[in-house]
C-alpha cells in the first residue's frame, strides 16, 4: 500500500493457468480459497481461480503471498507460464489487473 492511508477490503483473486497447481493446504502462505475446492484442495486450472481475502493493509506496508506450485510434465524449458491477477479493495476506484509471467527451467 503506497498511499498515506490504510486500505480496506483487500481481495486477490488468482486464474490458475494451465500447466500450474498447487495445494490450497500446504503450498500457499497466507491461506486461500480455491475454486470449486476439489477434495484433494488441489488449485489447478480445472479449478480455476483462488483467493485471498487480506483484510485492511496499512499505509506504507505490503502483503507478501507465497506460492509454491507444480509444473505438470510436459511442459519443457524456455516455455511460460502467464498467470493473471487481479487486485480489489473497498472504495478503490480502480481494480488492478497484473500479469506474472514465469519462465520455465526445469
Amino acid at each position: 500500500n503506497t498511499s498515506q492511508l490504510p486500505v480496506d477490503g483487500v481481495n486477490v483473486l488468482l486464474r490458475t493457468p494451465p500447466g500450474l497447481s498447487f495445494r490450497e493446504s500446504s503450498d500457499v502462505e497466507p491461506d486461500i480459497s480455491c475454486g470449486a475446492g476439489g477434495s484433494d484442495g488441489v488449485c489447478d486450472s480445472t479449478l480455476w481461480e483462488a483467493w485471498w481475502s487480506l483484510g485492511t493493509i496499512a499505509a506504507g506496508a505490503s502483503e507478501i503471498i507465497t506460492i509454491n506450485a507444480t509444473v505438470t510434465t510436459g511442459i519443457g524449458d524456455g516455455n511460460l507460464i502467464v498467470t493473471p491477477i487481479r487486485v480489489t479493495a473497498t472504495n478503490m476506484e480502480d481494480t488492478i489487473n497484473l500479469q506474472h509471467t514465469t519462465v520455465i527451467d526445469n
